[in-house]
């Protein structure tokens, strides 16, 4: 981005501050969306290490920065309580990631973390509600490969190889060029 095209923005938001259509909390909100974005496309590209960083290094929010006004409260805190959720994610801190995940699915269904929280789920040993999640995710987006290849690590976990196979075959097919494709055809091979 050129330097006017930054200046322009700056001033703009400069602007409406001022005029107090944009608010802190709108601005925090803000950022957290974009960083919250950034990070979902870098897991999806199978760069977990950098998104989790991206996540870690967010700013600490207090729970009464998450009060919003009633007609952006569900999107906003949604991201930004997602954004907690893969923080503890990232500590291992299942059970919490699982709470925080589930309470951002209940304030905006369209939050992309089913996949995350049937992880969060794997990991505390709740196997079948992890199959659950992502059986409902794949009759509702049947042709994205994350969901397949999250079940597909479901089932290797519960030694059905086959569906697994299928599964992370399904990826490919899906996607030749998806993001994570390494990680599938490593799995597939531990698989044979």
């Amino acid at each position: 981005m050129n330097l006017r095209i930054k200046s322009f923005l700056t001033i703009f938001l400069i602007l409406l501050i001022i005029a107090g259509i944009i608010t802190f909390p709108h601005l925090k909100t803000i950022y957290y969306d974009f960083q919250f974005k950034k990070a979902i496309k870098l897991l999806q590209q199978g760069r977990k290490t950098e998104a989790l960083n991206i996540l870690k290094n967010l700013p600490k929010i207090k729970e009464s920065e998450l009060n919003f006004p009633e007609s952006q409260l569900n999107p906003a805190k949604a991201k930004i309580i997602a954004a907690l959720a893969f923080n503890k994610l990232a500590s291992k801190e299942y059970n919490d990631a699982i709470k925080l995940f589930e309470e951002a699915r209940k304030l905006d269904p369209s939050v992309d973390v089913v996949d995350y929280l049937a992880f969060a789920y794997l990991m505390t040993g709740q196997k079948n509600k992890a199959l659950e999640l992502l059986n409902d995710a794949i009759a509702k987006e049947p042709n994205n490969p994350r969901h397949f290849e999250f079940r597909g690590v479901v089932y290797a976990s519960l030694g059905n190889k086959e569906k697994a196979q299928s599964d992370l075959k399904k990826v490919l097919l899906i996607d030749p060029n998806y993001p994570g494709q390494s990680r599938v055809i490593k799995l597939l091979e531990s698989l044979k």
